[in-house]
């Protein structure tokens, strides 16, 4: 169905649920539908929506969003709030890790089809959702390839978080903080050529059951190891719901095509809105380029008005239906939905990314299935069949038209080419040439021509459409949000060359004071010769050039460079020098000191405190005691400056009078504490500047290898002057 309508005819239930039409007659009448006139050709009656009990609302709601990406939803204001702002901003989808990037943009597809779920079924959000839940876990709900492989399941509390995080936050808010889970690690996958036998036998035997397929195992994988008969069992219910449809279709033709084989009515039924849907494809053209290559159309059709544009491009890649984007955005306005074809080029994670961060609703069409998008394939048809034909160039729409066309020339223009003559030129148009063909003939013919279904020019069906423009404020946003990130997600280092990209190297003079940093570069696709530069959280930095490409003096361009580098590191270097002299860093080698003291003290003071301890002695510690007592004599008071006048005064007359005795003496002629005296005498004179004669010297030095001098000295120390009655004491140190 092309949308969420209010009521149902007969056939379109028995399309819908895959009912006969007795079938809904009799459910009707058990049900107690309530009808209407049907209006338009054919008259007849349809089944209103409100009347239906809620399971049958939901079953319908189901066969909805299974061809969500065949259909356009009922984008009701009041029911379908936009899931995120319009933000034209480099800062989205595309800044952030390419996983996260995928996770997000799959989150959020989830979001948007459990919304048109609910919308379709009429219940209450939480009930809506956990139908919506069920269907998709079990596979009934169809969604691209690596949105099934990043969430094999969902519940319905994370649909309610995602939803909130999105009118929070934005769709950037659902990339996470973890990853996502791997899958392929149990038994089955991991054993070479396991998963493969027991899908042949899934596909091969009608309902096999997991025991048949265990003993088949047991026999053919002999001595390996082997899966429980629980986990086989949810393995194959696993495959059998991923893959109902396959299975289907090789079992059983005939009831795929009964069950899922589209077969709506009018696409366009409910699209009444201008950019409510527009329908992008990709075609090879009929007209061989001034270069002998074929290229590639890829067009873009507003379904509501039926305005169309297309854009030239060498193969249909990402890169190719981002430029068409571009044109079409900055032309026709911001769409509501994207219905596409399911190929790489257009459920890449660039174009996903992008269609996202514009707030627009992506569907994409089941494979090989061409008439789900038949609106652009007509205009294809009408630009190819209709125009194309006259070009010079032209080369048919198939094989058997290029070989009518070759039919048609002259003999004589065959038999020169055969002799090895320069033919005629056949291809004259360079793309160039040919884009500008393209576009005069969609702004100047189709798009001002009488439409068969509009009645109208489409020009004019867009200014008197329904509904408000949404155009792009920011033209040079919306480039950057388009421009292709380099490999390696954009992630470059910043070297003292500058940036590696293109096999260049790209510099400018604001990269100076970023060397050894990671940036993020996008590449301009108009002229190669420039990238732009962001930092990892998407602030623009500057636009860097390749001097080989640009021409730019490379001499210039590395002073400009180096005098900001030796600013911007200079203001650092000062500032980090005013932090040093304000914090004094080597003065806290005291203060670690001091605060280890003072914790070591707190340690040992609660160590000493829990240690159970007790007096110990013995008599040999009590007779040291003793001892040690008499060690504590008074100590002398500090002398004032009289008495030490007297002390000198007496020292320099004692030894006028006792020295010259020692000329001609040893120290046997000296009294044992006499002798004691006069050396300390003599230390005494030394310390205070004087100086001794040669015989004092020598005498001195006698004495001190005397066992008497280390008697005396002992005693001294130990008792004081105590033990030299009526000598005076000196200092000893």
């Amino acid at each position: 169905m092309a949308g969420v309508l209010t009521a149902y005819t007969t056939k379109e239930l028995c399309e819908l649920l895959s009912f006969t039409r007795k079938a809904v007659l009799e459910k009707a009448s058990r049900e107690g539908w309530m009808s209407r006139p049907r209006k338009g050709k054919g008259g007849g009656h349809e089944w209103l929506l409100e009347s239906m009990p809620e399971a049958t609302r939901q079953a319908i709601a189901t066969a909805i969003v299974t061809e969500i990406a065949q259909s356009q939803p009922n984008r009701n204001s009041a029911l379908h709030p936009h899931i995120a702002p319009v933000l034209f901003t480099v800062n989205t989808l595309a800044n952030i890790p390419e996983r996260k990037r995928e996770r997000a943009s799959a989150r959020a597809l989830l979001v948007s089809m459990a919304r048109e779920f609910g919308a379709a079924s009429g219940t209450p959000r939480t009930s809506a959702y956990e139908v919506f839940c069920h269907e998709y876990n079990r596979g009934a709900i169809t969604v691209p390839d690596w949105v099934r492989n990043l969430i094999p399941s969902v519940c319905r509390s994370s649909l309610t978080n995602w939803e909130d995080r999105i009118l929070e936050k934005g769709v950037a808010a659902l990339s996470g903080k973890h990853g996502q889970h791997r899958k392929g690690s149990g038994v089955i996958d991991s054993t070479p050529g396991m998963a493969e036998y027991i899908i042949a036998e899934i596909i091969e035997f009608y309902d096999v059951s997991a025991a048949s397929v265990m003993e088949a195992l047991e026999a053919k994988f002999e001595g390996q190891r082997l899966p429980t008969l629980r986990s086989l069992q949810r393995w194959m219910k696993q495959y059998r719901e991923d893959n109902e449809q396959a299975i289907l279709k090789i079992q059983n033709p005939d009831g795929w095509r009964s069950k899922y084989q589209s077969a709506a009515g009018s696409r366009s039924a409910g699209i009444n809105r201008v950019n409510q849907l527009w329908e992008l494809d990709s075609s090879p053209t009929d007209v061989i380029l001034a270069d002998g290559k074929r290229y590639t159309l890829i067009g873009c059709i507003d379904v509501s008005t039926r305005r169309g544009i297309l854009h030239l491009a060498r193969t249909s890649s990402a890169q190719g239906v981002c430029a068409l984007l571009r044109r079409a955005l900055l032309s026709f306005g911001i769409p509501e939905s994207i219905k596409m074809d399911n190929g790489s080029d257009y459920t890449s994670l660039q174009v996903t990314s992008v269609v996202h961060d514009l707030d627009i609703m992506p569907n994409w069409c089941t494979p090989f299935t061409p008439e789900e998008k038949p609106h652009i394939e007509r205009f294809f048809q009408t630009f190819q069949h209709g125009f194309c034909i006259r070009l010079e160039g032209f080369i048919g729409h198939s094989v058997a038209d290029r070989k009518a066309i070759e039919s048609r020339r002259s003999f004589a223009e065959r038999v020169s080419r055969k002799e090895g003559a320069t033919p005629v030129q056949e291809f004259r148009y360079t793309p160039e040439e040919f884009q500008a063909i393209c576009d005069a003939w969609c702004q100047d013919d189709y798009n001002e021509k009488k439409h068969s279904e509009l009645g109208m020019p489409p020009n004019d069906a867009a200014a008197q459409a329904e509904g408000v423009i949404r155009s792009v404020p920011d033209e040079r946003a919306l480039d950057m949000l388009l421009m292709p990130l380099a490999g390696n997600n954009g992630i470059r280092a910043v070297t003292k060359k500058g940036l590696r990209a293109n096999n260049g190297v790209y510099n400018a003079a604001l990269l100076g004071g970023l060397e050894g940093q990671d940036v993020k570069i996008r590449l301009d696709e108009q002229n190669a010769g420039y990238v732009y530069v962001f930092d990892l959280n998407g602030m623009f930095i500057c636009r860097a050039e390749d001097p080989e490409l640009t021409g730019v003096s490379l001499r210039e361009l590395a002073l400009a460079r180096k005098a900001h580098q030796k600013a911007v590191i200079g203001e650092k270097v000062k500032e980090g020098k005013r932090i040093v002299r304000e914090q004094k860093p080597y003065e806290t080698a005291q203060l670690i000191l001091e605060h280890k003291a003072k914790t070591a003290a707190v340690n040992r003071a609660a160590r000493a405190a829990n240690l159970p301890t007790e007096e110990y002695s013995t008599p040999a510690l009590e007779e040291a005691a003793l001892a040690a007592a008499s060690r504590d004599f008074a100590k002398p008071t500090p002398m004032t400056a009289a008495e030490a006048a007297d002390r000198q005064r007496f020292t320099e007359e004692w030894v006028l009078n006792n020295i010259p005795k020692l000329q001609n003496i040893t120290q046997n002629d000296l009294g044992s504490k006499e002798a004691f005296v006069t050396h300390m005498s003599l230390v005494q004179r030394q310390r205070e500047g004087g100086k001794l004669t040669p015989a004092e010297v020598k005498w001195n030095m006698g004495y001190q290898s005397t066992i008497e001098y280390r008697v005396h000295l002992s005693m001294y120390t130990d008792f004081g002057p105590s033990a030299f009655d009526g000598i005076e004491a000196f200092a000893i140190s």
